[in-house]
């Protein structure tokens, strides 16, 4: 028979402790705040939409998405962009 005792310490309390351990414990606010945040492919997307092209260096810096592009007037620009939704806060001629 397996038993996951140890030191005095219940089976499933140890299971619970190593898994803690080994996987980590993310806050609850860091953890919602990561999941509200837009991926990659769907910013780019949403930027693409907004008729930006050759959208690329997207990066998360200071609570915003940035990334270079194209603007649909064809000049490049560096794009400060709302990681929840996707929206352009900003928008400065590349120099």
């Amino acid at each position: 028979m397996l038993r996951f005792s140890t030191y005095g310490i219940p089976g499933a309390s140890l299971v619970a402790f190593i898994i803690t351990v080994s996987v980590g414990v993310i806050p609850a606010a860091a953890h919602s705040e990561a999941n509200s945040l837009l991926s990659f492919p769907e910013v780019t997307r949403i930027v693409e939409a907004a008729g930006y092209t050759h959208v690329h260096d997207l990066e998360y810096d200071d609570g915003e998405y940035e990334a270079d592009a194209i603007s649909p007037a064809g000049v490049p620009v560096d794009l400060h962009i709302d990681p929840r939704d996707g929206r352009i806060l900003r928008e400065e001629r590349d120099s």
